[in-house]
């Protein structure tokens, strides 16, 4: 078992006696942090020593946040066998970012800077240290995919010295795209013309009260076409969309209508299915999609409640709304 696995479970559970209801929580999230980290690190690589948690502190959150805050102790930035190693780098970074999920914002945001401003004596090492964030929380493609958490290491590259103002336009250029439809904020409204013809909006979309799932996709997307038939057979999916709590609505963002009269027919019948006019969703840069597909959950009342889900993460939303 993975060592961070380890002491996660010793440091979440070493206050038992707080609750039943949260011990249960923390095996929950014991397993699932044991997973990701399994298929995100590289096998057997070398770990930093993790520190020791002071007695005093005994709520998990307070733990968790004590060997987040203190996770780079152990690393010598000038040892660049180690700081420009990818396999070490990757392999701590997953173990570092895996522990967000037991804190606050705060306690990460202070983590992260507290490690870049180590990192910020060896430049080289600081711009390892961007590369592995961006790999594993901007890359699409990524399983641990998260642009609020690649923010906080924006914030400080952007806000450092380290990097010169060349170095820092592609980071700019990074910030001001993940400014665009941010969870908690109102999506930006856009048009789309359905398979009869119909012209709709997303906020006229969907059934009163119900959540909207937003997926961009591509006919042609090996990617898209395997969420769409896991979405298409979930019965948790099933349910709420018969039920009244949930729309989906399919999109083909580009202006190829060739391409999509050819496969308009792959979406469910019971999803709306539509394409962009003209292309706007890309070409006026509505919503900034960088793969398909490109899934985005609002509320009601059109606020974004998840963007660029992964599909461990839109699985996870499903088990949480199916039980309410």
């Amino acid at each position: 078992m993975n060592r961070l696995v380890i002491i996660l479970a010793t440091t979440l559970l070493a206050c038992g006696d707080a609750g039943t209801s949260r011990a249960g929580s923390a095996v929950s999230h014991t397993e699932s942090t044991e997973a990701a980290v399994m298929v995100a690190a590289k096998a057997q690589a070398d770990e930093l020593p993790l520190p020791d948690v002071p007695s005093s502190l005994r709520s998990p959150e307070e733990r968790a946040a004590y060997i987040l805050g203190h996770f780079w102790d152990g690393m010598v930035w000038s040892d660049t066998l180690r700081s420009h190693d990818t396999d070490f780098m990757e392999q701590n970074m997953v173990n570092f970012i895996n522990l967000f999920q037991y804190t606050d914002t705060a306690s990460i945001n202070a983590a992260v800077a507290t490690m870049m401003n180590g990192a910020a004596a060896v430049p080289s090492s600081y711009m390892k240290v961007m590369d592995v964030a961006e790999k594993y929380l901007y890359d699409p493609n990524s399983p641990m995919l998260d642009e609020e958490y690649y923010r906080l290491f924006l914030a400080q590259a952007l806000g450092g010295s380290v990097l010169s103002d060349v170095e820092k336009t592609r980071y700019r250029f990074q910030e001001s795209e993940l400014s665009k439809n941010r969870r908690g904020s109102k999506g930006a409204d856009f048009s789309y013309i359905d398979v009869s013809g119909h012209r709709g909006t997303l906020y006229g979309f969907g059934d009163k009260g119900a959540m909207k799932l937003v997926i961009f996709y591509d006919p042609e997307c090996e990617n898209c076409a395997e969420i769409i038939a896991w979405l298409s057979h979930d019965p948790r999916v099933r349910d709420m969309v018969d039920g009244g709590r949930l729309s989906i609505l399919g999109i083909y963002p580009d202006g190829d209508m060739d391409e999509w009269e050819k496969g308009k027919s792959k979406l469910p019948k019971d999803w709306t299915n539509g394409y962009s006019p003209d292309g706007d969703v890309v070409e006026r840069e509505i919503y900034y999609l960088r793969a398909t597909p490109t899934i985005y959950l609002f509320t009601p009342e059109n606020v974004v409640a998840g963007k660029d889900l992964t599909a461990p993460q839109l699985d996870a939303w499903l088990s949480s709304a199916a039980v309410r």
